[in-house]
């Protein structure tokens, strides 16, 4: 067999398909660490980047994904207040060892992306308060004292159930309310005039002196990723010494610790010993830890023993080794000291979380946090500036081996050699084709066009790869209810189907049956698609009111399938869109639409930076987005990262759609336990707020049904939440065991 080699970025342009793009420059972001990395913010310098990209203003920057085109959150950072732009930022999540590229653009930006990090300055109470998604605090001014005569310099956490940014809005109830929660969060941290939760101060002969209230304060970015506030404090005395501060703090999108840069001054130069700490609180436990050049204290309890109730709250203050003096407790506080020479700035970090937030359900869950935390500082992420370049969005390895093309246009015999190369006008001779024995990557290239033909793919290492994913469509219409297509294959399904189960042979064995229904069915190891759509064309909407069992599956991943690869699809239908049975498979940056039960079945998948999106059916239950169906034995189930779960028409009601339901199959009693799991995932406002739903009297909440770090209008933090320790047992490299495609994705 002669092969031949094809770069596929350079045909794409003689094709027609080439994706007219600006000028950019490529960034490329490594995780270096064994462990997820959600919500970091990589940040850039801007001046490098304006010189590559002279259009690039604050206004005309966007930060794309190379991989899936889509955009990324970014913001634009004045860190000196002088009115000319600093850095970039834009957030990434990356799974351990990934790496991904990105590209900067000098272009409007295509998205607009919700706020998650915030600073306000309230003006009749003269608080500065800051937020990220998770959590808020607030310190006092001087002016407070015109209401009431606390003096504090110590930090305030405002502890919230919700993802929302919530200061102004609590501001604007009013002091007594802000301190109920009705259903957000409340103010139920104590802090008087304590340090609170990683207020600073000066430590001499044993004692605390800090700061008094604030007496100016800068803004110098509210959001939407990040919000960076600086206080200033006139002088006080410290042993017969005037010493002075600034604090400049800056908080993150996803983060519970914000990061405190504080300088200390003095008239003179002798050193100073400055303490970081936390107020005690009855009933508390505290611990230290030395971890990879820093030092963290913690500390765990109920948020109010004597009003009980609110769960529990946990606090930390993390300083770098190089500085540690000490770790003390005293009669009020549990604090770090460090050494510093006046003048000098020195960096830590604070924060706090609480039990209701949904992160942490137990004090080793707030240890481990803070084991992650210090982690990212010994194995930062890897950034490296690319070339600038222009062209297509995708980029790929270099070339692909392929052994056939399918070409609707072509007029020859199928299986003809043209350059070598077999020629076909139909998918499915160039899969009958594929040697029996195959054992290495066989690449049918399919051009443009539209199939109508329902395949299945019986033979491993199949790579099925469409020239462009919109315009290059597979579709079949068979539906459960239906008559199915007379073909050698479905009479070779049948009788299997029904060799394997006798007892249950079919009343009416001209239909379907859902698993009948498929237009493409995997059932072969190694099998990857890539670039194509899969379509069950069959017309829904018709027939809803008069007929039954309209079940119309796109792809079935059947039970003979292991390490199958979905990238840059779209699999379309309406109930029962993807059936998933089988052991190991993957999706990334695929859109897969339905409205009932649409993604489906007992197998194992990771979905990975996918659409899924409900179709309105027009009634007030408009469907379900999952129905797992997990055996007992096996681990895990369908488990999605930073998915969207999205509407196809905004006329859609909201609430109107369940995240899914648990699939016992009858002839499977007591064998299933369903497994989904939703990790950093958007919902749009069609979820409905309870989440899960029963299925054939079957209580999903005694399923393996659960959600970690949802953000949108759908989300909803009472619904079944992981832990982060929980959450990132389910990283791809755990769910896929060991196996990792991402690697390779072309």
């Amino acid at each position: 067999m002669r092969w031949c080699r094809i770069l596929l970025l350079g045909l794409l342009p003689l094709l027609g398909g080439a994706v007219e793009t600006p000028e950019a420059v490529r960034v490329r972001v490594e995780n270096p660490s064994d462990v997820a990395r959600p919500d970091e913010l990589v940040e850039l310098a801007w001046a490098p980047l304006a010189e590559r990209l002279p259009a690039l203003t604050p206004e005309q920057v966007r930060v794309r994904d190379e991989a899936s085109g889509r955009s990324v959150p970014h913001q634009v950072v004045d860190n000196d207040g002088d009115g000319r732009p600093d850095v970039l930022l834009f957030l990434v999540n990356l799974w351990p060892r990934e790496a991904r590229t990105y590209r900067v653009e000098a272009a409007a930006p295509e998205t607009t992306f919700a706020a998650r990090a915030f600073a306000y300055h309230e003006p009749q109470r003269d608080d500065v308060a800051w937020e990220s998604d998770r959590v808020a605090y607030r310190t006092y001014g001087q002016g407070l004292w015109q209401l009431e005569s606390l003096v504090s310099s110590g930090i305030d956490v405002w502890l919230k159930r919700v993802r929302d940014l919530v200061i102004t809005r609590w501001y604007a109830k009013g002091h007594d309310a802000y301190h109920i929660d009705t259903g957000e969060g409340a103010d139920f941290f104590s802090v008087g005039q304590s340090l609170g939760a990683g207020g600073t101060a000066i430590w001499h002969e044993g004692r605390l002196f800090p700061a008094r209230n604030f007496k100016s304060y800068r803004i110098l970015a509210a959001g939407p990723l990040r919000a960076i506030v600086e206080l200033h404090y006139e002088p006080w005395e410290v042993g017969g010494r005037q010493v002075s501060e600034v604090r400049r703090i800056t908080i993150d999108a996803g983060q519970y610790l914000f990061r405190e840069e504080v300088t200390f001054r003095a008239a003179d130069s002798e050193p100073l010993t400055y303490a970081i700490g936390l107020v005690k609180r009855e009933g508390v436990t505290g611990a230290w830890k030395q971890r990879d050049d820093w030092t963290w204290l913690g500390v765990w309890g109920p948020v109010e023993r004597k009003n009980g109730g609110h769960g529990e709250l946990g606090t930390a203050v993390l300083m770098p080794g190089d500085r540690l003096e000490a770790v003390r407790e005293t009669n009020d506080h549990y604090l770090l000291l460090g050494r510093m020479r006046p003048g000098e700035p020195v960096v830590h970090y604070a924060g706090a979380g609480w039990t209701a937030a949904g992160d942490f359900r137990q004090v080793e869950d707030w240890w481990a946090y803070l084991d992650r935390f210090v982690q990212r500082f010994r194995e930062p992420l890897r950034v490296a500036i690319l070339t600038p370049s222009t062209g297509a969005l995708r980029t790929a390895p270099d070339t692909y081996t392929y052994a056939a093309v399918v070409d609707p246009a072509y007029v020859g015999p199928e299986g003809a050699r043209v350059d070598g190369v077999r020629r076909y006008r139909t998918i499915g001779r160039a899969l009958a084709d594929v040697p029996a024995d195959n054992d290495a990557p066989y690449v049918i290239f399919v051009r443009r066009g539209r199939y109508h033909e329902k395949l299945s793919i019986d033979r491993p290492f199949v790579y099925l790869i469409g020239e462009d994913r919109e315009t290059t469509v597979l579709s079949y219409d068979d539906v459960a209810g239906g008559p199915c297509a007379d073909s050698p294959l479905r009479r070779a399904l049948l009788a299997r189907w029904q060799a394997e189960n006798r007892s249950a042979q079919p009343r009416q064995p001209d239909r379907c049956g859902t698993r009948g229904s498929f237009t493409l069915r995997i059932a072969a190891p190694a099998v990857r698609v890539a670039h194509l759509t899969v379509e069950n064309a069959f017309d829904y909407p018709a027939y809803q009111d008069s007929l039954r069992d309209l079940q119309a599956v796109a792809v079935l991943i059947d039970r003979e399938a292991d390490r199958t690869v979905f990238y840059d699809c779209v699999i379309r239908g309406y109930q029962d869109t993807l059936f998933v049975e089988g052991n190991r498979s993957y999706f990334r940056n695929c859109t897969i639409l339905g409205h009932v039960d649409f993604i489906f079945g007992g197998g194992t998948a990771v979905f990975e930076a996918c659409d899924l999106i409900s179709r309105d059916r027009g009634r007030p239950n408009n469907g379900y987005v999952v129905a797992p169906s997990t055996p007992r034995s096996r681990p895990y189930g369908l488990i999605f990262h930073r998915c969207r779960l999205l509407k196809e028409s905004p006329a859609m009601a909201p609430a109107s759609v369940w995240l899914g339901r648990p699939w016992h199959p009858s002839n499977q009693p007591g064998l299933v336990s369903s497994n989904a799991v939703f990790l950093h995932c958007y919902m749009d406002d069609h979820i409905r707020p309870e989440g899960w739903t029963e299925m054939h009297g079957v209580d999903p909440m005694g399923e393996r049904l659960f959600e970690y770090g949802s953000s949108g209008p759908g989300a909803h933090p009472d619904r079944p939440q992981l832990t982060a320790a929980e959450a990132a047992l389910y990283a791809p490299a755990h769910v896929l065991a060991g196996w990792t495609p991402w690697r390779d994705l072309v």
